[in-house]
């Protein structure tokens, strides 16, 4: 509740539960997946059999969904989230290009 990057880091999937809404209304969180299983090729690109997941707190959704994979076999390494006090919002979810590109 009292950071606004976090960064996941592991060696399979993770879920991460946002806090309660009522707890930080207007709060943007921007939250990086650095989730590595040790595989570096799955079909000719990054493998993450196991992504990353975010899930609103109890019953609480995102963009009306209980819960958002970010994924890097789709290409998504980051996710930025809004609190807009009745739900979380997505605001971008984002790419990496090695070498930070």
């Amino acid at each position: 509740a009292t950071h606004f990057i976090v960064t996941f880091q592991a060696a399979n999937g993770v879920t991460g539960t946002l806090p309660a809404k009522a707890t930080c209304v207007g709060r943007i969180y921007h939250i990086i997946n650095e989730i590595s299983d040790g595989t570096t090729n799955c079909d000719g690109g990054p493998c993450q059999p196991n992504p990353l997941v975010i899930t609103g707190n109890g019953s609480e959704t995102i963009n009306g969904e209980t819960s958002v994979a970010v994924d890097m076999n789709s290409g998504q390494h980051s996710i930025s989230l809004v609190n807009l006090g009745d739900e979380w919002a997505i605001l971008g979810l984002y790419s990496q290009q090695e070498g930070g590109g």
